[in-house]
């Protein structure tokens, strides 16, 4: 993790984007997000953004609809959260038409270089199925838990994140700021079905005989709770999608 990650030639070509951010109930902070997203230095014909609007009862679509987003409305109740949301919205994208997935959550910022830089990075690794992009923390300063964060985050992003990539060893998925290739998503599926879809779908690809790479120079902000009691829930959401991968794909890598 010292070392640093080479700079990356500029690509040839322009490749499509699919550009996919899960919300519920997002009205209040979206818009930033969709505007990082509508100023990207990329050919605005070469991305499409989608906000996959999971059972919202604010004004979530009319949001995305006045930032140039195509609002996909889900009514389904009987399977609630993000991992269901992604599943359902990779049916209403026609991913034919792409040749990658970019993920954020909403409440993201998105530097303007990071489609630029996926793509530089895609056409120097073609074999790269999934890539990883830096997850920088949004509000650093709001107070003791958000610069926790920050340090755990900084420190990941360099010392196990990149730190991986360099050795060519897989990273892992984040949740945001990451890009999945559209035939890696045919050949895989997204039938995924724990809490940390992240977490299963990067188990997936490495068992399948790939792995996660890691581009240290396409990178989003990520905002954290700056309540510990929301922390705390989040957190423990977290390991109990951690231990679901555990227990049902531990003995498929054992084997």
């Amino acid at each position: 993790g010292w070392w640093s990650q080479n700079k990356i030639p500029s690509a040839q070509r322009y490749r499509r984007f699919a550009v996919l951010v899960p919300a519920h109930n997002e009205g209040m902070v979206l818009a930033p997000l969709l505007e990082s997203l509508r100023v990207q230095n990329y050919p605005r014909n070469c991305y499409k953004v989608f906000v996959s609007c999971d059972n919202c009862t604010d004004d979530t679509a009319d949001v995305a609809l006045a930032h140039g987003a195509e609002a996909l409305i889900r009514t389904d109740t009987t399977k609630n959260g993000k991992t269901w949301n992604v599943r359902w919205a990779l049916t209403q994208i026609p991913m034919e038409e792409y040749d990658a997935l970019a993920m954020f959550d909403a409440d993201n910022l998105v530097e303007p270089v990071f489609l630029e830089r996926m793509n530089d990075y895609m056409e120097q690794h073609p074999e790269a199925e999934a890539i990883q992009g830096v997850l920088d923390v949004k509000n650093p300063d709001d107070n003791w838990l958000t610069r926790s964060y920050a340090l755990a985050y900084w420190f990941t992003n360099r010392f196990w994140q990149l730190a991986r990539g360099l050795w060519g060893l897989s990273c892992t998925l984040g949740g945001t700021g990451l890009v999945i290739r559209e035939a890696t998503l045919r050949r895989i599926g997204w039938n995924l079905e724990s809490l940390t879809e992240d977490l299963e779908m990067s188990t997936r690809i490495i068992l399948s005989g790939s792995r996660v790479h890691w581009n240290d120079h396409a990178i989003i902000y990520d905002e954290k709770p700056q309540d510990l009691k929301i922390s705390i829930k989040q957190r423990t959401r977290w390991m109990q999608g951690h231990y679901w991968v555990c227990w049902h794909y531990g003995w498929k890598a054992l084997a």
